[in-house]
């Protein structure tokens, strides 16, 4: 999946003369045609995670997360356009290189159980077998490795043959000449019900074992263990419940509730944050899409702010969540959304047109939160994909329009129509 590409056709079915004029890690912004007064327009759309990859000499090129065939050391398939390398074959076996130009460092890992006959698809390989299912996903920052439990004759505890050449481990951190460069994502278990369960994780022997207790889960259950090229994508988004009486917090789950949640009816909200974001002058489009994983329960009622800060960080805590300012402007939406593809919000104009008039956004961070917006007076909320979904490519998005300040103005003027 080459996910700037998809950004690229959208903005040109709609401005044929668009031509992309800056790219960042997790941004990728377009020129398109001057106002009618002559100044200039663009379009700017950001992610949660990564769009581009350094490549050799340090240029940046679009990750496209599409598999090559491979054939060699008993592998099936490589990644291409990512900055890692992985190799996979057909028994469950993967390398994985921290450093795609660098094939002298790498992790590798087995896999316990009978392996064969993997269906294929663009991003990944998968296994069916009677009790468990077994996936390899190549995501745009991360590899990972689904293992899905269907019933309770599946195995509770899982060792992966492992082995480091030119790389060091310090606990789940894989360093290069003493320099992190990797990291084991600390396993998570979720449930058929979506109750999270944490596992035992163990390292000894040339072996890392998973363990999980799966008393009162409901099958399937599914295990994620994961090696992360990076971990700040995953800090950008997430949610709060004040149903654990205001302590609930979560950046790392594969979705979240928004609106009001099950009795004990609660608030649920969530936060998205982008980063590499450059926006000036008049606003003229604005909204950010979700992608829903599940049908809305009853009629969510959400309210959008923006986080009224300078360039904010990520908040780590439900406290550090409520603490953040949020802009004047709010954005009502309401009705819950259709499941399968990316809704967008209602303009968000106002929010991010006072955000401009306040702070010089130049390659930095904007963040918004997305509220419960209705009375606790019964279950009104719907799932959203997080970051962390299966692939990494379902985090909330932001898209832009804008007009750039004229010349004189100063930047607080210049979205004066």
């Amino acid at each position: 999946m080459n996910r700037a590409a998809g950004i690229r056709a959208a903005v040109l079915a709609a401005h044929p003369e668009a031509i992309v004029v800056e790219r960042r890690a997790a941004s990728i912004r377009h020129r398109i045609a001057d106002a009618p007064d002559g100044r200039q327009r663009y379009v700017l759309d950001a992610v949660i995670g990564d769009l581009h990859y350094p490549d050799a000499l340090g240029q940046l090129q679009e990750i496209d997360t599409a598999l090559a065939d491979d054939g060699a050391d008993g592998f099936l398939v490589r990644t291409g356009e990512v900055g890692y390398l992985l190799r996979a074959g057909d028994n469950g076996k993967r390398r994985f290189y921290p450093n795609k130009y660098d094939l002298t460092r790498y992790v590798e890992f087995g896999f316990p159980l009978a392996l064969k006959n993997a269906t294929r698809s663009e991003s990944g390989l998968k296994w069916t077998l009677a009790h468990v299912d077994v996936e390899v996903i190549a995501a745009p920052t991360r590899a990972k490795l689904l293992i899905t439990l269907k019933d309770a004759q599946a195995p509770t505890s899982i060792s992966f043959p492992v082995s480091l050449t030119g790389l060091t481990r310090s606990d789940r951190v894989l360093l290069t000449d003493g320099v992190p460069v990797a990291w084991l994502v600390f396993p998570a278990a979720v449930d058929a019900e979506g109750t999270e369960r944490d596992l035992q994780v163990s390292y000894a022997a040339g072996k890392v074992t998973v363990a999980l207790n799966t008393a009162g889960l409901v099958y399937p259950i599914l295990i994620d263990p994961t090696v992360d090229k990076q971990t700040a994508a995953s800090a950008n988004d997430g949610g709060v419940d004040d149903s654990s009486g205001g302590t609930k917090f979560s950046s790392g789950d594969t979705g979240w509730y928004v609106g009001c949640y099950a009795a004990p009816y609660s608030n649920e909200a969530m936060f998205a944050r982008w980063t590499g974001v450059t926006i000036e002058g008049t606003i003229d489009v604005s909204y950010i899409s979700l992608y829903p994983d599940a049908a809305a329960i009853g009629t969510p009622q959400w309210k959008i702010y923006g986080v009224d800060e300078d360039n904010p960080a990520a908040p780590t805590s439900h406290a550090e969540f409520d603490a953040d300012a949020l802009t004047t402007a709010g954005v009502d939406w309401d009705g819950g959304l259709a499941t399968g593809a990316f809704r967008a919000s209602p303009s968000l104009i106002s929010i991010f047109q006072e955000l401009v008039a306040s702070y010089t956004i130049s390659n930095e961070a904007v963040m918004v939160q997305v509220k419960n917006d209705k009375a606790l007076d019964g279950e009104h909320d719907q799932l959203i994909r997080m970051w962390d979904y299966a692939g990494n490519a379902h985090g909330p998005k932001l898209h832009i329009e804008y007009t750039a300040a004229g010349a004189g103005y100063a930047h607080s003027q210049g979205y004066v129509l």
